[in-house]
Order: C-alpha cells, then sequence, then structure tokens
C-alpha cells in the first residue's frame, strides 16, 4: 500500500469514511465535503448498505463494500472512523497496519484500548491517530493557553471537575438524543485538558481514596508536573437525568487567575485585585478544529493533536483516575 505522503502540504488529503450516521451528517460532512475544502472523500462504508449507496451518489464517491474493503484501496490517505456499531475500533488497527492515518470519533476510552493492545513495535512510525479531545481543541483552551504563554505566565495550580452520570445512556438512530459520556472518557478529558495547559506530561500521579466522611460517587486525581506546577482532578458520579455533563476549570499563576465554566465562557484577571475579564465562545463541539489538526498532521505540519507516545501517557495516566 502507498501509505502516507510526508511532503503534500497545502494539499487535499484524500480520505475514507466509515460510519454515516448522525455525528457525520451533522458534524463531518458539512466539513469534508465543500469546494476547494482540505480533504476529498474517495470512499464511504456504513453497514447500512442502502445508506452507503444513496450517500457515494450524493458525494459522489465510491460506496466499500466492507471495511477492509475501504482498507485497501490506494487511493485512501486517512480514515475517519465516525461510527462503531458491531465492528467496534478494530479498524484503528487494520489502518495503521496499512499505513493510513486514523480519526476516532465518539469516546477515547474504546480508542486507547485499542491502541494499548497493539505490540510497540507496530506503533513505532505508525501514521497519526486522532482522538475526539473537546477540551483541548475548545476555542476557550486556547485563548487560555495564549494568556498563560503571555499576560498571566504558566500554570502553578490547576484545578478540573466534571460531572458524569452515574448509568449509561447509550444512543442509537431510533434516540434523538447523543450518548452521554462514561467516566472513563471524561477522565481521558479531564488528564489531556490538564496536561494540554502544562505543555507537558505529569512527572506523577495518585488518586486520592475516598475518606471516611466522603461519598463512593466522587473520584480524585492529583498530577505533578515537571517544572513544579500540579493539578487536581475530579470526576463526581450524579443522577442520569442531568442532561448534559458540567465541567469547570480554574488555573492559578503568579500573576493571576482564571476560570473555564460552561458554556464557553473564559474569566480571567491579573494580581492584586484586577478587575475581570470575559471572553464567551461558541459552545459547540470544536469539529472545525478537530478536522483542520487531523489533516495537518497527515500532511506532516505542525499541530495541536497529540502524537501516539502522548496517548499512551494519557492512557496509563486516565486509567489510574477511572479503571
Amino acid at each position: 500500500m502507498s501509505g502516507l505522503s510526508r511532503e503534500r502540504s497545502g494539499t487535499e488529503v484524500r480520505v475514507g469514511v466509515i460510519g454515516l450516521g448522525r455525528p457525520w451528517l451533522e458534524r463531518y460532512r458539512p466539513l469534508l465535503v465543500r469546494p476547494g475544502g482540505p480533504a476529498r472523500v474517495v470512499v464511504v462504508y456504513d453497514p447500512v448498505v442502502h445508506r452507503a449507496e444513496l450517500e457515494a451518489d450524493r458525494l459522489p464517491c465510491a460506496a466499500a463494500e466492507g471495511i477492509t474493503v475501504l482498507l485497501d484501496r490506494d487511493d485512501v490517505e486517512a480514515v475517519f472512523l465516525l461510527d462503531e456499531p458491531w465492528y467496534g475500533p478494530w479498524p484503528i488497527a487494520a489502518a495503521l497496519a496499512r499505513g493510513k492515518a486514523v480519526f476516532c470519533g465518539g469516546r477515547p476510552r474504546a480508542a486507547l484500548d485499542e491502541l494499548a493492545a497493539l505490540p510497540t513495535d507496530r506503533l513505532r512510525d505508525a501514521p497519526p491517530v486522532v482522538l475526539e479531545l473537546h477540551h483541548r481543541f475548545a476555542p476557550e483552551t486556547i485563548r487560555l493557553r495564549e494568556l498563560l504563554a503571555t499576560t498571566l505566565g504558566p500554570p502553578l495550580r490547576v484545578s478540573a471537575r466534571m460531572t458524569a452520570p452515574a448509568v449509561e445512556r447509550s444512543s442509537s438512530d431510533d434516540d434523538p438524543a447523543p450518548a452521554l459520556p462514561l467516566p472513563a472518557d471524561l477522565a481521558i478529558a479531564l488528564v489531556d485538558w490538564c496536561r494540554t495547559l502544562f505543555g507537558s506530561d505529569p512527572a506523577s500521579s495518585r488518586l486520592l481514596r475516598p475518606g471516611a466522611d466522603s461519598s463512593d460517587n466522587l473520584r480524585v486525581l492529583l498530577l505533578d508536573f515537571p517544572e513544579g506546577g500540579s493539578a487536581r482532578l475530579s470526576i463526581r458520579l450524579v443522577p442520569p437525568n442531568r442532561p448534559r455533563p458540567l465541567h469547570r476549570l480554574s488555573v492559578r499563576t503568579a500573576k493571576g487567575r482564571a476560570w473555564i465554566t460552561p458554556p464557553g465562557t473564559l474569566r480571567w484577571s491579573l494580581n492584586p485585585g484586577g478587575l475581570p475579564s470575559a471572553e464567551s465562545f461558541p459552545p459547540d463541539p470544536p469539529t472545525d478544529r478537530l478536522v483542520e489538526h487531523f489533516l495537518r498532521s497527515v500532511r506532516g505540519e505542525s499541530t495541536l493533536a497529540p502524537g501516539l507516545e502522548e496517548l499512551a501517557t494519557l492512557d496509563r495516566t486516565s486509567r489510574l483516575f477511572v479503571p
């Protein structure tokens, strides 16, 4: 197979799409199917054969009879894995074996499990794998990173909190409500969020066990970073009827403080007693940035997306938080 070309900067990337459900229709199709865009869809696959054939006629492109057929095509440089019905995440390993970069939509825990099962030599010099790490690519996070690099200075202490449903709630084509993230996926999101702000992997991590006066629905992880900073991460299980998980983050630096609260609000102030500034950003998932940085990684350009070694560290640390 031809694999990836690292010398195609600025040209379109030829992609195959696996899974044509709601994520494709609502989030990814508008970005990947537009004249003059950075990517060209050359083949699609869906377990519902009629759906794949209809979409292939609309684009137009080819409709693959199976996942392996799609991955074996020489004109596919990268794969968008957007649904995980019966086949699960195994196309990740199959794509990497053929030298294809992979974008993994949906829950990151399944993708990290698949990567962790691969031999180390299979991952050496492997093409990029990008997960849906929304907080890393959110505009408020990118703006906060700019402030930490300039006005506020590097982070000293970070506190990040999320809530998670106590019971898994699945999503299907017959259910209009999207699936709620599981605690393991939120643990990955929290660890990656803090790692992004510090700009390095944690030097050490330890789980705080609930004390005698703590309920079993709270988990707390402490991270220490090489430059002396630290982070306290917490996940609390809540009743499943809460509509969406909540997330909050606060940062303290030598010069000031900053806070991120939903939906997409960043507040920050300088010491001592500086007046707070507030900035608001769209609350929608940063799908455009996710796609942009995946395609940049395929072209061998600089990107905010973590490499495979960073993903391995993220996997180990998040498993300590929520197995």
